[in-house]
């Protein structure tokens, strides 16, 4: 009220010098609106693995930077070849951790590629050339001649015998056996359960067989395979009753061997009587005579 007291006086003096708009004192201050805050960034995207080598999964790849509404990279390169003849395998990657305002890398790694195959080495195929080399030995004594010979067992399965004799074996001394199969020619397709033992006759170069030297009558090596099977016979074709790789390297093995010795093998009869299958011997037909597969590295 006083002030506008004042200014009535002042307008009724003729208004000179009447301040209509008075200046700010010194001490008095004016507020401004404050700063705005600083924006905020987006986050980086998740990193991935690496690319995977032969044969093992590789990693995902990097991802991209999850920037503000940005997307984060994708998987890694495929693994290299894998070496000595094994494939390598196909990897899944992981997926990279997502940063804030971006997604994940994901990818999988390539699968190596296959090596390159070994050396193939030697084949040495030998068959029985002799009628006296196929035999069989039982409790009624020591057999020769026939046009076939029996795998198995007859009446006592512990006197049951089978004696091959291979001649001129081609195999040189300190050869490396890759494998070695011993095969029987049938002509009607049996399906007997067959269960024997076969080992070598531990001798450098044996001899043939007879009444008066017989399978049992010889010294066998001491290593021995079993083979066991009630699977059928191929008809009109040759059938292998495994491999006699070990018995073999234990007579190649030693010192004296020889390559054009002889090699005798000896099968003896396991499981319940009277299980056995025939095969044709050299006397039924010489072109179907048991046979000697053997596969080496010189």
């Amino acid at each position: 009220m006083s002030r506008l007291l004042a200014l009535l006086v002042c307008f009724a003096a003729g208004g000179a010098g009447c301040n209509l708009f008075p200046e700010t004192p010194p001490d008095a201050q004016i507020s401004s609106g404050g700063s705005g805050a600083a924006g905020g960034t987006g986050g980086t995207g998740g990193v991935g693995g690496q690319g995977g080598t032969a044969g093992v999964g590789g990693q995902g790849g990097t991802a991209g930077v999850g920037g503000q509404g940005g997307t984060a990279g994708v998987g890694g390169q495929g693994g290299s070849a894998g070496t000595g003849g094994v494939a390598g395998m196909g990897g899944t990657g992981a997926g990279g951790i997502a940063g804030s305002g971006g997604s994940g890398g994901a990818g999988a790694g390539g699968g190596g590629a296959a090596g390159a195959a070994g050396a193939a080495g030697a084949l040495e195929s030998t068959t029985i050339i002799a009628g006296v080399d196929d035999v069989n030995e039982d409790v009624n004594g020591f057999e020769g001649g026939a046009t076939t010979v029996w795998i198995g067992t007859t009446d006592d399965p512990s006197k049951s015998l089978t004696g091959l004799r291979f001649r001129d074996v081609q195999v040189p001394a300190g050869a490396t056996l890759i494998d070695a199969r011993l095969e029987f020619y049938d002509a009607t397709g049996q399906s007997q359960s067959l269960d024997i033992s076969i080992a070598a006759e531990a001798d450098l170069n044996c001899k043939q067989f007879s009444a008066g030297q017989p399978p049992s009558g010889r010294v066998l090596t001491s290593a021995t395979v079993d083979f066991v099977s009630s699977s059928p016979w191929s008809a009109g074709a040759y059938n292998s009753v495994g491999s006699v790789k070990e018995p073999l390297e234990e007579v190649f093995g030693q010192t004296g061997w020889g390559s054009g010795n002889s090699v005798c093998l000896i099968l003896q009869g396991k499981g319940t009587p009277f299980s056995f299958r025939y095969a044709v011997s050299y006397e039924g037909s010489a072109a179907q005579a048991p046979r000697l597969v053997i596969h080496y590295v010189p």
